[in-house]
């Protein structure tokens, strides 16, 4: 008798107690005695040609525990499809023998697992608010951007006045933690520009209005939220050389400089409009990924529903191996790193992806040969060589299934906002780069 029940705990967690036949189990044993005889070398015999009992006999162990494990897990997802034809199983299940409940015909087994959820996808999609930015270019836009690359191009000369913010300065410095040297806290010759968000605020600060060949001690807190937890929230003192100070001269405006950019004429009216038409490019690019980031961080916030416990295990701990490399990579301490710090992280993936992939299915999205094809040329569109890069790609099955994803996530995002309440709200260039992430260049 097969019983199917619930766990109270765990509203995913399901018990299946089953029984599985001995005679199947020795059917299967026999079945891969005879497989396992047409290549064994036994001694005494040619090749393949040992008698079956012989194989049994030699390979017993083995051949009973692999029918077993066989007969056992087929056994489970028949009774349980059988049971539930609706329930997926999400991971593997955990199978153990119930002792005392078996005879010579059955052997009795209790598997415990956990089954995917059901997700009402187009309720969930209504009731979703998501604001997109919307955006038209002006002549100020291109100004705002011409001003940029002049910024990026700077001539860096040294300077006899005082450190100020956009200065590069070349120091040496020494961190102390009570008095005691800390791991990546010292340094010399150590080049960077003030103002751009490169070093703690306390540290920059410290550094303003000071002159070449002054050595000094300053006071540096290292914030709450702080990679290192050993650092983080801790007062430090930093020994500090200046070493050179350099200020930063914008280049003129000339046709040297709008020559250096492909524009072989040297005309600011060209060059003005191919900033224009990269701007529309641009602007393109990071409206889309815009609105996916909020399609997604939508979903996150309005889907509640409970996650398969080993799918959340399993996220945990790519997270938290993913931190190790990168803290290890980097050179810092990753003693306080522990799977726990990363279950809110890998949780929202997980509920995320289980919301993806059910509208996936439901509303059947699929990227075409042709989709694809185009996806990859408007990627490969500025390199140097598009058809090689289209080429490439054609020819490698990982990076075609990066931009099948590519064009079925669009066809998602697309749709989700079809559904949900969408609200649009105009923006400048220079506020989207902002959303965009790219706040220090735009300023």
């Amino acid at each position: 008798m097969t019983s199917l029940s619930t766990n109270s705990l765990n509203p995913l967690a399901r018990v299946l107690n089953f029984k599985v036949s001995t005679l199947e189990i020795r059917h299967e044993m026999m079945r891969r005695a005879r497989a396992l005889a047409k290549t064994a070398k036994v001694s005494g015999f040619r090749p393949g040609k040992a008698p079956v009992e012989t194989i049994k006999h030699i390979y017993e162990g083995q051949i009973h525990y692999e029918s077993l494990n066989y007969v056992t897990y087929t056994t489970f997802v028949e009774q349980a499809k059988k049971n539930n034809p609706e329930m997926i199983i999400a991971g593997d299940p955990s199978i153990e023998e119930v002792l005392g409940e078996s005879n010579e015909e059955y052997v009795s087994f209790k598997a415990t697992f956990e089954v995917f959820p059901e997700i009402d996808i187009d309720i969930s999609l209504a009731q979703l608010e998501i604001e997109t930015p919307t955006i038209e270019l002006t002549h100020d836009d291109v100004l705002l951007s011409i001003d940029v690359i002049r910024q990026q191009n700077r001539e860096y000369r040294p300077s006899m006045n005082s450190a100020q913010n956009n200065d590069r300065v070349t120091i040496d410095f020494s961190g102390r933690l009570e008095g005691v040297p800390f791991a990546g806290g010292t340094a010399n010759d150590y080049p960077f520009t003030l103002g751009q968000g490169t070093m703690l605020p306390d540290f920059e600060a410290g550094i303003l209005g000071k002159n070449v060949g002054d050595n000094f001690t300053i006071d540096v807190s290292f914030p709450q939220n702080y990679h290192s937890q050993e650092m983080a929230g801790k007062t430090t003192q930093f020994e500090i050389t200046i070493k050179s100070i350099e200020e930063g001269h914008l280049p003129p405006l000339d046709e040297e400089f709008i020559k250096h950019f492909g524009i072989e004429s040297g005309s600011q009216e060209e060059f003005h409009a191919e900033i224009l038409e990269n701007l529309k490019l641009e602007s393109a690019i990071r409206l889309e990924n815009i609105k996916k980031e909020r399609v997604l961080s939508a979903l996150k916030t309005k889907t509640d529903f409970p996650v398969p416990l080993c799918l959340l295990e399993n996220e945990s701990k790519k997270l938290f191996e993913e931190a190790q490399k990168e803290y290890s990579a980097r050179k810092w301490d990753s003693k306080d790193l522990n799977m726990e710090q990363f279950h809110k992280t890998a949780e929202d993936r997980v509920r995320l992806a289980l919301v993806l992939n059910a509208i996936t299915k439901k509303h059947k999205f699929t990227a075409e040969h042709a989709e694809i094809v185009a996806k990859i040329k408007e990627n490969a569109k500025y390199s140097d060589n598009p058809e090689a890069i289209l080429k490439k790609v054609l020819k490698n099955k990982e990076m075609m299934t990066h931009f099948a994803d590519e064009v079925i996530q669009k066809k998602m995002v697309a749709f989700i906002l079809s559904k949900a309440k969408v609200t649009e709200v105009n923006m400048t260039f220079k506020e989207l780069m902002i959303v965009a992430g790219q706040e220090l260049q735009y300023r």
